[in-house]
């Protein structure tokens, strides 16, 4: 089959598949100049079909998003009481103390005006902090804390990617930008030793300081993060929790698409793993050659099939769509010699 136009290709691709591709993928592939790859070496048209289908299924699917699910066994007897043990050890820090007699002038606030509170606050005079290796202010300069705070380690906290990011006091229902030498300043590093001491959520220490509210019982928490590259189940129990409710929280939280990717046979598996060390650009023929060559006793007679065990195998593994690459600028193939 010869194409002399964009036109042909176009034309060859509606008589397959009874439509016209998407506009914006067939803009795409004309702007890499595949289209001429195919019109010069015409055997090409299979492969640029392949990947114009593959570009246009992940238009369709939705960004996968980093999704968080947790569940938390029911506290029994001796965590409620740790808990309030806890809460009333806390209340007896001198430092807890001296914040509520000064900030709070000895009056604990209800529980639900403690984001008017802390609204109010957040336009006290002050530079806003960051972490930067140190505390310091946006402006450079070193922060001192208070004389009362003055033994309280200053922790370092730098996000993934960047050189600094600001100081935010987590708190029931919100967060706000803090700068260290405040009131809410004060209240950060105040509930940031209680969360180290006693393992509280941040939002809950502060909760406590400002309202007395003890922070929720522990006694075991299983989180699922399903990243799209990257999912884990992260199990965290109190050391007397029994086995039988670890197992019970691992159970809720397996993932069924996990389950198949277990099920998956020695073979298959194989073969995921054999075209993602070989999807740099290389002709699926070549792949499934090699294939044959180093697996004789699971041969492929069919290129189709091949494939279509690959694609299955990987994207039961990874969750996702194995889209093959090809080199920029070309169809993706080696070009055959036109002499």
């Amino acid at each position: 089959m010869m194409f002399k136009t964009a036109k042909d290709v176009a034309r060859e691709f509606r008589r397959r598949y009874r439509r016209d591709p998407d506009p914006k993928v067939w803009d795409l592939i004309v702007e890499k100049r595949w289209i001429e790859d195919v019109i010069d070496e015409p055997a090409e048209v299979d492969s640029v079909f392949d990947w114009i289908r593959n570009i246009e299924d992940l238009r369709r699917q939705p960004r996968a998003e980093p999704r968080e699910a947790t569940k938390e066994l029911a506290p029994d007897r001796r965590a409620i009481a740790l808990a309030q043990i806890r809460a009333i050890e806390a209340a007896l820090d001198p430092l807890v103390d001296a914040f509520r007699a000064e900030c709070l002038r000895g009056r604990l606030l209800k529980p639900g005006r403690i984001k008017h509170w802390i609204e109010k606050k957040k336009d006290e005079k002050g530079v806003p902090a960051r972490y930067v290796k140190r505390w310091e202010h946006t402006d450079g300069a070193r922060v001192k804390p208070l004389p009362d705070l003055a033994h309280y380690e200053l922790k370092t906290k730098l996000e993934f990617g960047t050189t600094s990011s600001g100081v935010y006091l987590q708190y029931p229902d919100g967060s706000v930008q803090v700068s260290v030498d405040s009131t809410l300043g004060r209240l950060k590093f105040l509930a940031s030793e209680l969360c180290r001491r006693h393992l509280w959520p941040e939002e809950e220490a502060v909760g406590f300081i400002l309202s007395g509210t003890a922070p929720s019982p522990f006694l075991g928490r299983v989180t699922i993060r399903r990243q799209p590259r990257a999912p884990r189940v992260a199990i965290e129990v109190d050391p007397r929790v029994r086995g039988d409710e670890v197992l019970r929280l691992y159970k809720w939280a397996r993932d069924p698409e996990m389950a198949k990717a277990r099920s998956l046979s020695e073979v298959h598996a194989e073969l995921a793993v054999f075209a993602a060390e070989r999807n740099d650009g290389r002709e699926w023929n070549r792949v499934l050659t090699e294939w044959n060559q180093t697996h004789p006793r699971s041969l492929y007679p069919e290129l189709r099939n091949f494939i279509r065990d690959c694609r299955k195998a990987y994207e039961r593994i990874t969750g996702e769509s194995l889209v093959w690459r090809r080199p920029r600028g070309a169809a993706g193939h080696r070009r055959r010699s036109r002499g």
